[in-house]
């Protein structure tokens, strides 16, 4: 692998950058917008340059780890230097395809996006978030392949999907992260509603949350679906129902609902009785 260059230096592009320099990889510059706030070499000897500064890439990949708003800006920027032709175009925005690389595409470089399934609170310990990450790869073959390798390197475990796809594999993991977030923050607002404060609400949460995502994982959806949807009790439900609609926040109730209506898909599925699976969408077909 003769060189990556990488575009930005925000907290993925940073801890981008330090994980491979410690891989041993050589990252021959790091291009930023604005120059003018940063150092002009980073602690670990990597160069940070502007646009202005780069006439011609001597790199085999460029990886651009900007903001979504800001890679069309990248691109059209890399197809207007000398020796992009051949080169391998990668982004890593979970949200976008390879397909808005289409003007470096035009001049000649394999183009494709590495989505890593990961959080970077920072860009000092970031680095270390890519060893056993999952890094979500689309885009032309020798884009994906280069990918692949560079995933490799990092300790990730690639995996691809088709580029029409992308949008939808990026909401499944804000369903999974951002959304679990969500639905945890309304779980600790009912407990105080109960009369326990905020800190301790997540403290009293914590080991049925951990408990639940390590049965999911170990045992599937079924394995760890548990509570009155996993029994199909619909008396139980229904005094759920009855306690969340006390609260007088409607969209709480729907989200109740709604996310019961899955349960019961999946306990049925599992081998759950359907006349008591109806008996349980009844009392969440007349919530209020």
């Amino acid at each position: 692998m003769n060189g990556i260059s990488i575009v930005g230096h925000g907290r993925v592009g940073a801890s981008l950058a330090t994980a491979l320099a410690r891989k041993g990889i050589k990252v021959s510059r790091v291009i930023v917008r604005n120059p003018s706030s940063l150092k002009t070499v980073r602690d670990d000897g990597i160069p940070l340059v502007s646009w202005d500064e780069v006439s011609h890439l001597d790199s085999e990949i460029v990886i651009v780890a900007t903001g979504d708003s800001d890679i069309c800006h990248a691109d059209r920027a890399l197809a207007a230097i000398s020796g992009v032709e051949g080169c391998c175009v990668l982004h890593t925005s979970g949200l976008l395809s390879s397909e808005v690389l289409r003007s470096s595409g035009e001049a000649g470089a394999s183009i494709g996006s590495m989505h890593p399934l990961a959080s970077f609170p920072d860009e000092v310990t970031g680095w270390s978030n890519f060893q056993g990450a999952s890094f979500c790869l689309e885009g032309e073959s020798d884009a994906v392949q280069a990918a692949e390798e560079i995933v490799k390197l990092l300790g990730g475990n690639p995996f691809t999907v088709k580029t029409g796809s992308k949008a939808l594999y990026h909401a499944a993991a804000v369903m999974a992260c951002g959304n679990m977030v969500a639905l945890l923050t309304e779980s600790m607002r009912m407990l105080t509603e109960c009369g326990l404060s905020e800190e301790e609400s997540l403290r009293r949460l914590e080991p049925l949350v951990r408990g639940t995502i390590d049965n999911l994982f170990r045992q599937g959806s079924a394995g760890a679906l548990t509570g009155p949807f996993s029994r199909l009790d619909a008396g139980a439900v229904e005094k759920d129902l009855e306690a969340i609609e006390s609260l007088g926040q409607s969209e709480l109730t729907e989200l109740f609902s709604i996310l019961g209506r899955i349960s019961v898909r999946i306990a049925v599925e599992a081998g759950g009785d359907a006349e008591d699976a109806g008996r349980v969408l009844d009392k969440i077909r007349v919530a209020k």
